[in-house]
Protein backbone atom coordinates (compact mmCIF):
# COMPACT_ATOMS: atom_id res chain seq x y z
CA UNK A 1 0.00 0.00 0.00
CA UNK A 2 2.91 2.17 0.79
CA UNK A 3 4.67 1.52 -2.75
CA UNK A 4 1.06 2.44 -4.51
CA UNK A 5 1.09 5.80 -2.51
CA UNK A 6 4.44 6.98 -4.21
CA UNK A 7 3.66 5.71 -7.39
CA UNK A 8 0.38 7.73 -7.67
CA UNK A 9 2.27 10.90 -5.93
CA UNK A 10 4.99 10.86 -8.30
CA UNK A 11 2.30 9.95 -11.39
CA UNK A 12 0.93 13.60 -10.28
CA UNK A 13 4.11 15.23 -9.97
CA UNK A 14 4.60 14.82 -13.69
CA UNK A 15 2.19 17.44 -15.77
CA UNK A 16 2.38 19.68 -12.43
CA UNK A 17 6.09 19.88 -13.99
CA UNK A 18 5.80 20.33 -17.09
CA UNK A 19 3.86 23.21 -16.54
CA UNK A 20 6.13 24.64 -14.31
CA UNK A 21 8.98 24.61 -17.06
CA UNK A 22 6.53 25.78 -19.73
CA UNK A 23 5.80 28.55 -17.52
CA UNK A 24 9.37 29.01 -16.58
CA UNK A 25 10.37 29.02 -20.28
CA UNK A 26 7.56 31.78 -21.33
CA UNK A 27 8.54 33.88 -18.60
CA UNK A 28 12.11 33.62 -19.28
CA UNK A 29 12.19 36.00 -22.35
CA UNK A 30 11.19 38.96 -20.14
CA UNK A 31 12.24 39.79 -16.66
CA UNK A 32 11.04 42.33 -15.17
CA UNK A 33 12.05 44.70 -11.68
CA UNK A 34 10.32 46.24 -9.27
CA UNK A 35 10.83 49.34 -11.02
CA UNK A 36 9.34 47.97 -14.15
CA UNK A 37 6.30 47.36 -11.91
CA UNK A 38 6.27 50.70 -10.11
CA UNK A 39 7.56 53.02 -12.20
CA UNK A 40 5.27 56.36 -13.76
CA UNK A 41 5.58 58.31 -16.78
CA UNK A 42 6.94 57.55 -20.07
CA UNK A 43 9.12 54.94 -19.14
CA UNK A 44 7.10 52.26 -17.29
CA UNK A 45 6.73 48.87 -18.96
CA UNK A 46 3.67 47.71 -16.99
CA UNK A 47 1.57 50.91 -17.11
CA UNK A 48 -0.94 50.63 -19.67
CA UNK A 49 -1.10 53.58 -22.25
CA UNK A 50 -3.61 56.06 -22.20
CA UNK A 51 -4.40 59.68 -23.33
CA UNK A 52 -2.34 62.16 -21.65
CA UNK A 53 -4.34 65.08 -20.42
CA UNK A 54 -7.50 64.34 -21.98
CA UNK A 55 -9.78 67.26 -21.03
CA UNK A 56 -12.67 69.64 -22.50
CA UNK A 57 -11.23 73.30 -23.95
CA UNK A 58 -13.05 75.74 -21.49
CA UNK A 59 -15.41 78.16 -23.42
CA UNK A 60 -16.39 75.29 -25.67
CA UNK A 61 -18.87 72.29 -25.41
CA UNK A 62 -17.13 70.06 -28.10
CA UNK A 63 -13.54 70.62 -28.30
CA UNK A 64 -11.24 68.16 -26.08
CA UNK A 65 -7.87 68.09 -26.41
CA UNK A 66 -5.37 65.39 -25.06
CA UNK A 67 -1.55 64.89 -25.51
CA UNK A 68 0.67 61.96 -27.16
CA UNK A 69 3.68 61.26 -25.36
CA UNK A 70 5.62 59.54 -28.27
CA UNK A 71 7.91 59.69 -31.32
CA UNK A 72 5.39 61.82 -32.91
CA UNK A 73 4.89 64.08 -29.81
CA UNK A 74 2.13 66.11 -30.26
CA UNK A 75 -1.43 67.74 -28.79
CA UNK A 76 -4.89 66.53 -30.27
CA UNK A 77 -7.62 68.97 -30.80
CA UNK A 78 -10.80 67.06 -31.40
CA UNK A 79 -13.87 69.11 -32.44
CA UNK A 80 -16.91 66.72 -32.17
CA UNK A 81 -19.42 68.76 -34.31
CA UNK A 82 -17.06 68.51 -37.51
CA UNK A 83 -15.39 65.21 -36.59
CA UNK A 84 -11.87 66.74 -37.32
CA UNK A 85 -8.98 66.85 -35.60
CA UNK A 86 -5.71 69.28 -35.31
CA UNK A 87 -2.68 69.14 -34.06
CA UNK A 88 0.07 70.66 -32.72
CA UNK A 89 3.16 69.00 -32.81
CA UNK A 90 6.65 69.02 -30.63
CA UNK A 91 8.97 70.68 -33.92
CA UNK A 92 6.22 73.65 -34.08
CA UNK A 93 6.62 74.52 -30.60
CA UNK A 94 9.97 74.30 -30.52
CA UNK A 95 10.47 76.55 -33.24
CA UNK A 96 8.00 79.14 -31.71
CA UNK A 97 10.34 78.82 -29.32
CA UNK A 98 13.66 79.38 -31.10
CA UNK A 99 12.32 82.41 -32.44
CA UNK A 100 11.43 83.65 -29.32
CA UNK A 101 14.72 83.64 -28.26
CA UNK A 102 16.04 85.41 -31.04
CA UNK A 103 13.78 88.47 -30.72
CA UNK A 104 13.16 88.64 -26.88
CA UNK A 105 16.29 87.03 -25.13
CA UNK A 106 19.43 88.13 -27.41
CA UNK A 107 21.32 88.83 -24.10
CA UNK A 108 19.99 86.40 -21.52
CA UNK A 109 20.45 82.23 -22.20
CA UNK A 110 18.21 80.48 -25.32
CA UNK A 111 15.25 78.45 -23.78
CA UNK A 112 16.42 74.84 -24.27
CA UNK A 113 14.20 73.02 -26.78
CA UNK A 114 11.28 70.98 -25.40
CA UNK A 115 11.84 66.85 -24.83
CA UNK A 116 8.13 66.12 -25.13
CA UNK A 117 4.53 68.72 -25.47
CA UNK A 118 4.33 70.92 -22.53
CA UNK A 119 1.50 70.18 -19.88
CA UNK A 120 -1.19 72.54 -20.15
CA UNK A 121 -1.28 74.28 -17.33
CA UNK A 122 -4.69 76.37 -17.84
CA UNK A 123 -6.50 78.02 -20.64
CA UNK A 124 -7.06 81.51 -21.12
CA UNK A 125 -10.09 81.27 -23.84
CA UNK A 126 -10.57 79.11 -26.27
CA UNK A 127 -8.03 79.62 -28.15
CA UNK A 128 -5.24 80.51 -25.78
CA UNK A 129 -3.41 77.86 -23.76
CA UNK A 130 -1.07 78.40 -21.25
CA UNK A 131 2.81 76.23 -20.43
CA UNK A 132 5.60 76.80 -18.74
CA UNK A 133 9.25 76.89 -20.22
CA UNK A 134 11.85 77.92 -17.71
CA UNK A 135 10.81 81.03 -16.21
CA UNK A 136 8.64 82.11 -18.83
CA UNK A 137 5.00 81.81 -18.89
CA UNK A 138 3.61 81.59 -22.59
CA UNK A 139 0.69 81.76 -24.43
CA UNK A 140 0.09 79.46 -27.56
CA UNK A 141 -2.72 80.68 -30.01
CA UNK A 142 -3.83 77.53 -31.77
CA UNK A 143 -6.15 79.17 -34.25
CA UNK A 144 -2.95 81.52 -35.42
CA UNK A 145 -0.28 79.19 -34.20
CA UNK A 146 1.45 81.88 -32.33
CA UNK A 147 3.34 82.12 -29.07
CA UNK A 148 3.69 85.06 -27.03
CA UNK A 149 4.88 85.40 -23.29
CA UNK A 150 2.80 86.54 -20.77
CA UNK A 151 5.18 86.04 -17.19
CA UNK A 152 8.03 86.17 -16.33
CA UNK A 153 8.98 84.34 -12.93
CA UNK A 154 10.51 84.86 -10.48
CA UNK A 155 13.10 82.64 -8.29
CA UNK A 156 11.35 81.03 -5.15
CA UNK A 157 7.77 81.56 -6.38
CA UNK A 158 5.58 78.59 -4.43
CA UNK A 159 2.08 77.68 -4.02
CA UNK A 160 1.32 79.85 -7.60
CA UNK A 161 -2.04 79.91 -8.32
CA UNK A 162 -2.78 81.69 -11.35
CA UNK A 163 -6.74 83.20 -12.46
CA UNK A 164 -7.36 81.48 -16.07
CA UNK A 165 -8.97 84.60 -17.40
CA UNK A 166 -7.18 87.40 -16.43
CA UNK A 167 -3.71 85.51 -15.80
CA UNK A 168 -3.12 87.05 -12.85
CA UNK A 169 -0.36 84.94 -10.17
CA UNK A 170 -0.71 85.09 -6.77
CA UNK A 171 2.29 83.07 -4.93
CA UNK A 172 4.53 82.74 -1.54
CA UNK A 173 8.27 83.17 -1.16
CA UNK A 174 9.07 82.81 2.37
CA UNK A 175 6.43 84.10 5.05
CA UNK A 176 4.67 86.18 2.64
CA UNK A 177 2.13 86.53 0.02
CA UNK A 178 2.85 88.37 -3.66
CA UNK A 179 0.54 89.03 -6.82
CA UNK A 180 2.29 89.45 -10.29
CA UNK A 181 -0.27 91.10 -12.71
CA UNK A 182 0.47 90.80 -16.54
CA UNK A 183 3.35 92.71 -17.80
CA UNK A 184 3.63 94.41 -14.41
CA UNK A 185 6.37 93.66 -11.54
CA UNK A 186 5.34 91.45 -8.61
CA UNK A 187 3.65 92.98 -5.90
CA UNK A 188 4.08 92.41 -2.36
CA UNK A 189 0.74 91.87 -0.15
CA UNK A 190 2.12 90.80 3.45
CA UNK A 191 5.34 91.98 5.40
CA UNK A 192 5.03 89.23 8.35
CA UNK A 193 8.63 88.44 9.19
CA UNK A 194 8.32 86.95 12.64
CA UNK A 195 9.54 83.03 12.96
CA UNK A 196 6.13 81.21 12.97
CA UNK A 197 3.90 83.31 10.68
CA UNK A 198 3.46 82.58 7.18
CA UNK A 199 1.01 83.63 4.51
CA UNK A 200 -1.06 82.07 1.80
CA UNK A 201 -0.70 78.77 2.99
CA UNK A 202 -2.68 75.69 3.52
CA UNK A 203 -3.45 75.68 7.33
CA UNK A 204 -5.29 73.00 9.80
CA UNK A 205 -2.60 70.51 8.82
CA UNK A 206 -4.24 69.85 5.09
CA UNK A 207 -7.27 68.87 7.24
CA UNK A 208 -11.47 69.39 6.22
CA UNK A 209 -9.85 69.65 2.08
CA UNK A 210 -7.79 72.18 3.02
CA UNK A 211 -4.61 72.01 -0.01
CA UNK A 212 -4.09 75.68 -0.90
CA UNK A 213 -4.10 79.02 1.36
CA UNK A 214 -4.76 81.49 -1.65
CA UNK A 215 -8.43 81.82 -3.24
CA UNK A 216 -9.10 83.91 -6.24
CA UNK A 217 -12.60 85.66 -6.68
CA UNK A 218 -14.59 84.08 -9.72
CA UNK A 219 -13.99 87.72 -11.72
CA UNK A 220 -10.45 88.19 -10.74
CA UNK A 221 -10.34 91.18 -8.65
CA UNK A 222 -10.23 89.96 -5.12
CA UNK A 223 -7.52 87.32 -3.09
CA UNK A 224 -8.56 85.56 -0.24
CA UNK A 225 -5.43 84.08 1.64
CA UNK A 226 -5.22 82.59 4.77
CA UNK A 227 -2.84 84.13 7.27
CA UNK A 228 -1.08 81.46 9.99
CA UNK A 229 0.27 82.34 13.52
CA UNK A 230 2.07 79.00 15.32
CA UNK A 231 4.44 81.07 17.34
CA UNK A 232 3.19 79.60 20.08
CA UNK A 233 2.49 76.28 19.13
CA UNK A 234 5.17 73.92 21.14
CA UNK A 235 8.05 72.74 18.47
CA UNK A 236 8.75 69.19 18.43
CA UNK A 237 12.36 67.26 16.48
CA UNK A 238 11.56 65.50 13.62
CA UNK A 239 14.93 63.32 12.71
CA UNK A 240 16.07 62.97 8.96
CA UNK A 241 17.95 59.08 9.11
CA UNK A 242 18.76 59.52 5.32
CA UNK A 243 21.45 61.55 6.71
CA UNK A 244 24.59 60.34 8.18
CA UNK A 245 24.52 61.40 10.99
CA UNK A 246 20.90 62.03 11.36
CA UNK A 247 19.74 65.42 11.43
CA UNK A 248 16.62 66.61 13.27
CA UNK A 249 14.40 69.71 12.02
CA UNK A 250 12.13 70.90 14.66
CA UNK A 251 7.67 71.21 13.66
CA UNK A 252 5.18 72.57 15.39
CA UNK A 253 2.39 70.30 16.25
CA UNK A 254 -0.59 71.13 18.14
CA UNK A 255 -1.29 68.20 20.11
CA UNK A 256 -4.45 67.61 21.93
CA UNK A 257 -4.97 69.95 24.97
CA UNK A 258 -1.96 71.67 24.07
CA UNK A 259 -1.85 74.98 22.53
CA UNK A 260 -2.96 75.27 18.68
CA UNK A 261 -2.52 77.84 15.94
CA UNK A 262 -4.34 81.01 15.10
CA UNK A 263 -5.75 81.28 12.21
CA UNK A 264 -7.36 84.70 10.10
CA UNK A 265 -8.83 85.00 6.48
CA UNK A 266 -7.72 88.11 4.71
CA UNK A 267 -8.47 89.50 1.45
CA UNK A 268 -6.91 91.67 -1.02
CA UNK A 269 -8.59 93.86 -3.40
CA UNK A 270 -6.29 94.19 -6.41
CA UNK A 271 -8.60 97.33 -7.56
CA UNK A 272 -8.62 99.22 -4.46
CA UNK A 273 -5.10 97.34 -3.07
CA UNK A 274 -6.41 97.50 0.42
CA UNK A 275 -5.75 94.75 2.73
CA UNK A 276 -9.17 93.46 4.87
CA UNK A 277 -9.08 91.16 8.05
CA UNK A 278 -12.46 88.87 7.98
CA UNK A 279 -14.25 89.17 11.11
CA UNK A 280 -14.41 85.77 12.11
CA UNK A 281 -15.66 86.14 15.57
CA UNK A 282 -14.97 83.25 18.21
CA UNK A 283 -12.41 81.52 19.95
CA UNK A 284 -8.85 82.03 17.91
CA UNK A 285 -8.51 78.49 18.17
CA UNK A 286 -11.12 77.66 15.82
CA UNK A 287 -10.88 76.05 11.99
CA UNK A 288 -11.90 78.27 9.29
CA UNK A 289 -12.42 75.59 6.23
CA UNK A 290 -14.03 75.07 2.61
CA UNK A 291 -13.07 78.64 1.91
CA UNK A 292 -15.17 79.89 -1.19
CA UNK A 293 -16.56 83.17 -2.99
CA UNK A 294 -20.28 83.94 -3.99
CA UNK A 295 -19.91 84.68 -7.96
CA UNK A 296 -20.05 88.25 -7.68
CA UNK A 297 -17.07 88.31 -5.71
CA UNK A 298 -18.33 90.37 -3.20
CA UNK A 299 -18.69 87.93 -0.40
CA UNK A 300 -16.81 85.27 1.01
CA UNK A 301 -18.19 82.08 2.64
CA UNK A 302 -16.49 80.09 5.17
CA UNK A 303 -17.42 76.71 7.30
CA UNK A 304 -16.36 77.25 10.83
CA UNK A 305 -15.84 74.19 12.91
CA UNK A 306 -15.01 75.00 16.73
CA UNK A 307 -11.89 72.73 18.12
CA UNK A 308 -13.95 70.65 19.62
CA UNK A 309 -14.67 69.52 15.62
CA UNK A 310 -18.71 68.55 16.59
CA UNK A 311 -19.77 72.07 15.55
CA UNK A 312 -20.03 74.02 12.32
CA UNK A 313 -21.28 76.86 11.09
CA UNK A 314 -21.73 78.25 7.26
CA UNK A 315 -21.30 82.04 7.84
CA UNK A 316 -21.09 84.93 5.14
CA UNK A 317 -18.85 87.95 5.02
CA UNK A 318 -19.24 90.95 3.25
CA UNK A 319 -15.47 90.69 1.57
CA UNK A 320 -14.97 94.70 1.10
CA UNK A 321 -15.48 95.32 4.56
CA UNK A 322 -15.06 92.28 6.35
CA UNK A 323 -18.18 92.18 8.34
CA UNK A 324 -20.16 89.15 9.64
CA UNK A 325 -23.43 89.31 7.56
CA UNK A 326 -24.82 85.55 9.07
CA UNK A 327 -25.15 82.02 9.34
CA UNK A 328 -26.70 80.04 6.97
CA UNK A 329 -27.03 77.04 8.47
CA UNK A 330 -24.84 74.77 11.48
CA UNK A 331 -24.34 71.30 11.91
CA UNK A 332 -23.77 69.12 15.09
CA UNK A 333 -22.83 65.90 15.60
CA UNK A 334 -21.65 63.88 19.38
CA UNK A 335 -18.50 62.58 17.93
CA UNK A 336 -17.38 64.39 14.57
CA UNK A 337 -17.86 67.11 12.25
CA UNK A 338 -16.13 66.94 8.70
CA UNK A 339 -16.97 69.72 5.71
CA UNK A 340 -14.40 69.03 3.17
CA UNK A 341 -15.69 70.50 0.18
CA UNK A 342 -16.73 74.14 -0.83
CA UNK A 343 -19.92 75.48 -1.87
CA UNK A 344 -20.93 74.97 -5.30
CA UNK A 345 -23.01 77.76 -7.10
CA UNK A 346 -26.03 76.67 -9.12
CA UNK A 347 -27.42 79.13 -11.67
CA UNK A 348 -30.28 80.28 -10.13
CA UNK A 349 -28.12 81.74 -7.21
CA UNK A 350 -28.93 78.23 -5.21
CA UNK A 351 -26.20 76.70 -3.76
CA UNK A 352 -25.07 72.71 -3.29
CA UNK A 353 -23.91 71.61 -0.05
CA UNK A 354 -21.81 67.93 0.83
CA UNK A 355 -22.15 66.51 4.14
CA UNK A 356 -21.83 63.29 5.67
CA UNK A 357 -24.64 64.22 8.48
CA UNK A 358 -26.06 61.38 7.53
CA UNK A 359 -22.75 58.88 7.62
CA UNK A 360 -22.19 59.00 4.33
CA UNK A 361 -20.95 62.10 1.77
CA UNK A 362 -24.08 63.48 -0.21
CA UNK A 363 -25.22 66.54 -1.96
CA UNK A 364 -27.67 68.46 -0.26
CA UNK A 365 -29.42 71.68 -2.45
CA UNK A 366 -29.48 74.75 -0.37
CA UNK A 367 -31.26 78.27 -1.28
CA UNK A 368 -29.02 81.33 -1.26
CA UNK A 369 -30.23 82.01 2.42
CA UNK A 370 -29.06 78.70 4.02
CA UNK A 371 -32.82 77.20 3.29
CA UNK A 372 -32.29 73.48 3.17
CA UNK A 373 -34.81 72.40 -0.42
CA UNK A 374 -34.01 68.89 -0.72
CA UNK A 375 -31.42 66.15 -0.36
CA UNK A 376 -30.32 65.16 -3.39
CA UNK A 377 -28.56 61.73 -2.57
CA UNK A 378 -28.93 59.08 0.45
CA UNK A 379 -28.22 56.00 0.48
CA UNK A 380 -25.73 53.22 1.75
CA UNK A 381 -22.96 54.82 -0.55
CA UNK A 382 -20.95 58.25 -0.80
CA UNK A 383 -20.81 60.54 -3.46
CA UNK A 384 -16.85 60.57 -4.02
CA UNK A 385 -16.76 64.15 -6.25
CA UNK A 386 -19.41 66.98 -7.65
CA UNK A 387 -18.59 67.70 -11.35
CA UNK A 388 -20.50 70.13 -12.57
CA UNK A 389 -23.90 71.29 -13.95
CA UNK A 390 -25.30 70.93 -17.96
CA UNK A 391 -25.85 74.06 -19.77
CA UNK A 392 -29.49 75.12 -17.74
CA UNK A 393 -28.45 74.08 -14.29
CA UNK A 394 -31.26 71.60 -14.12
CA UNK A 395 -28.77 68.90 -13.86
CA UNK A 396 -25.71 68.01 -11.50
CA UNK A 397 -23.12 65.49 -12.95
CA UNK A 398 -21.00 63.51 -9.47
CA UNK A 399 -19.07 60.32 -9.16
CA UNK A 400 -20.18 57.89 -6.53
CA UNK A 401 -19.75 54.30 -5.20
CA UNK A 402 -23.36 53.93 -6.00
CA UNK A 403 -22.74 50.37 -7.79
CA UNK A 404 -19.84 48.97 -5.31
CA UNK A 405 -17.49 50.15 -2.94
CA UNK A 406 -15.02 49.08 -5.36
CA UNK A 407 -16.29 51.21 -8.34
CA UNK A 408 -16.34 55.09 -9.25
CA UNK A 409 -18.74 55.37 -11.31
CA UNK A 410 -20.71 58.79 -12.66
CA UNK A 411 -24.12 59.90 -12.31
CA UNK A 412 -26.66 62.72 -12.87
CA UNK A 413 -29.22 64.06 -10.91
CA UNK A 414 -32.14 66.21 -11.60
CA UNK A 415 -32.40 69.45 -8.96
CA UNK A 416 -36.40 69.99 -9.31
CA UNK A 417 -37.22 65.72 -9.27
CA UNK A 418 -34.00 64.15 -7.62
CA UNK A 419 -33.77 61.92 -10.13
CA UNK A 420 -30.37 60.12 -10.31
CA UNK A 421 -29.52 58.54 -13.72
CA UNK A 422 -26.10 56.16 -14.41
CA UNK A 423 -23.98 57.53 -16.68
CA UNK A 424 -21.38 55.13 -16.71
CA UNK A 425 -22.21 51.34 -15.95
CA UNK A 426 -19.15 49.31 -16.83
CA UNK A 427 -17.42 47.95 -13.18
CA UNK A 428 -14.10 50.09 -12.17
CA UNK A 429 -12.72 53.03 -11.51
CA UNK A 430 -13.70 55.94 -13.52
CA UNK A 431 -12.29 59.55 -14.53
CA UNK A 432 -14.89 61.79 -16.06
CA UNK A 433 -15.09 65.08 -17.17
CA UNK A 434 -18.10 66.88 -18.31
CA UNK A 435 -18.34 69.29 -21.18
CA UNK A 436 -19.53 73.13 -19.84
CA UNK A 437 -23.17 72.18 -21.60
CA UNK A 438 -23.58 68.87 -20.17
CA UNK A 439 -24.24 67.18 -23.40
CA UNK A 440 -21.23 65.33 -24.01
CA UNK A 441 -18.56 63.18 -21.32
CA UNK A 442 -15.13 61.96 -21.34
CA UNK A 443 -14.25 58.92 -19.67
CA UNK A 444 -11.22 57.40 -18.95
CA UNK A 445 -11.82 53.70 -16.86
CA UNK A 446 -9.89 50.61 -15.98
CA UNK A 447 -10.70 47.11 -13.75
CA UNK A 448 -9.32 43.44 -13.53
CA UNK A 449 -9.80 43.24 -16.55
CA UNK A 450 -9.52 46.37 -18.37
CA UNK A 451 -6.46 47.81 -18.62
CA UNK A 452 -7.15 50.98 -20.09
CA UNK A 453 -10.09 52.50 -21.77
CA UNK A 454 -11.04 56.26 -23.04
CA UNK A 455 -14.84 57.31 -24.24
CA UNK A 456 -16.71 59.72 -25.25
CA UNK A 457 -20.56 59.46 -24.32
CA UNK A 458 -23.33 61.32 -25.46
CA UNK A 459 -25.35 62.24 -23.11
CA UNK A 460 -27.59 62.86 -25.42
CA UNK A 461 -28.56 59.47 -26.70
CA UNK A 462 -26.27 57.41 -24.49
CA UNK A 463 -23.53 56.64 -27.66
CA UNK A 464 -20.54 55.79 -26.87
CA UNK A 465 -17.08 56.24 -28.84
CA UNK A 466 -14.14 54.47 -28.08
CA UNK A 467 -10.99 56.85 -28.22
CA UNK A 468 -8.74 54.65 -27.14
CA UNK A 469 -8.56 50.86 -25.57
CA UNK A 470 -5.16 49.84 -24.27
CA UNK A 471 -3.34 46.52 -25.18
CA UNK A 472 -2.75 44.90 -22.12
CA UNK A 473 0.74 44.88 -21.03
CA UNK A 474 1.37 41.42 -19.55
CA UNK A 475 0.07 39.90 -22.82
Amino acid sequence: MKNRLNINLNLGLVPVLILFFSYSSSVAQKVFSIEDAVTLGKGAVLAPKTLSGLSWIPGTHTHYHYAKQNDTSCIVFYDVDKRSADTLNLARINFALKQYNGMHRPTQPPLDDLKSVPWIQSWKNERLFRFQSGQVVFLYDIKGRQLSAEHGLEGGMENKLVHAETGHIAYTTGQNVFVKFVGAVPLQITFDSTEGIVNGTAVHRNEFGIQSGLFWSDEGRRLAYYRMDESMVTQYPVYDIDKMPAQGNFVRYPFAGATSHEVSVWVFDSKTQKKTKIKTEGPVEQYLTNISWDPSGKFIYIAVVNRAQDHMWLNKYDAETGDFIFTLFEEKHEKYVEPENPMFWVDDNSFIWQSERDGFNHLYHYSKDGILLKQLTSGNWLVSSLLGKDKKGKNLFFMATKQSPLNNNLYQVELKSGKITEITSESGVHTCRVSEDGTYVLDIYSNAGTPNIAQRISLKDGAKTILHKAANPLT
